[in-house]
């Protein structure tokens, strides 16, 4: 049964309306990558959302920004057990020495201040 709210004269221009909607979507995905190796680490709907204006690819680094820093910047990834440090830690004796030596620095700087 057809909707009695549309008139005849609207069916016809929402169909045209949805057709060149499919067409346009057709076209964005349309491969415009210059090489297949691109189109390969490229994911079809960032790749579309480019077409469409919705996203952008990153410029490259300035030439500083290449000089300074390293290739691989080497992040701890998340849930990974960091590994072992090569420092012990302190015994109980040593935290103690420490804190009396803080303590004498204080009071030695507050005794400057003064």
């Amino acid at each position: 049964m057809r909707s009695p709210s549309l008139s005849p004269t609207i069916r016809p221009a929402l169909r045209r309306v949805g057709v060149a909607a499919a067409a346009l979507t057709l076209a964005a995905c349309a491969s415009t990558a210059p090489s297949a190796q691109e189109s390969a680490k490229t994911p079809p709907a960032k790749s579309l959302a480019e077409t469409l204006g919705f996203a952008t690819t990153p410029p490259e680094p300035a030439g500083f920004v290449k000089k300074t820093r390293p290739e691989n910047l080497e992040y701890m990834a998340v849930g990974v057990t960091p590994p072992p440090r090569a420092v012990k830690a302190r015994t109980p004796d040593q935290v103690k020495k420490l804190e009396q030596e803080l303590s004498a620095t204080r009071a030695s700087n507050n005794a400057k201040a003064k």
